[in-house]
């Protein structure tokens, strides 16, 4: 037996290994029949850090208000862009809530010119159900110029750690408005 490569096969799976890296999320579970068509209305519920970089000693005061602010950012960039994509998004519990877990958060620091922020987003019933889960990932990089964002990867000009999580943060509550939108039906 021969196998023959097909000029459409070998299109197609090119097109289809593109288009899977082009989500700016990655789906772990969706739930069919989709319940969020029509909805506008979420609750988001405070983040929660299952990861927590390491600090120096004395420095564990500079990191709970680099996460404080952090938690700031998301809540607000949340409510904002969910009020510009037609969402209403409060902090809550009904009908559906947002929860999100951050998974990996490595600072890096001024020597490394990077941080790494991912989170693991779950859309709950009000009983605790997890209807969708979600993961999102984002470097922030130093960058000498104007602010930009490529794909995963976002530049900021700051060599602070705590302004390029928080941009970490302000992206992926972008994202999950994005999500939210998909899901709903609004895009």
């Amino acid at each position: 037996m021969t196998l023959t490569r097909s000029p459409l096969l070998c299109c197609s799976l090119v097109f289809s290994l593109a288009l899977a890296g082009c989500s700016p999320w990655t789906v772990v579970q969706q739930a069919e029949p989709n319940p969020f068509v029509g909805q506008k209305d979420f609750a988001f519920s405070p983040l929660e850090f299952s990861s927590k970089p390491t600090v120096d000693p004395g420095k564990e005061e500079d990191l709970a208000h680099d996460l404080e602010a952090m938690g700031q950012v998301y809540a607000t960039t949340l409510r904002d862009a969910g009020t510009k994509a037609g969402l209403h998004i409060t902090e809550g519990r009904d009908p559906f809530t947002i929860h999100s877990d951050v998974t990996t958060l490595d600072l890096g620091g001024f020597w490394v010119g990077y941080s790494d922020v991912g989170m693991t987003i779950e859309l709950r019933k009000p009983d605790g159900t997890v209807l969708d889960k979600i993961t999102v990932d984002r470097r922030i990089q130093i960058h000498d110029s104007d602010d930009s964002v490529r794909g995963t990867i976002s530049t900021v000009k700051s060599l602070d750690s705590g302004n390029r999580i928080r941009q970490g943060a302000k992206e992926i509550a972008d994202v999950i408005v994005e999500y939210l939108s998909e899901r709903t039906g609004g895009s």
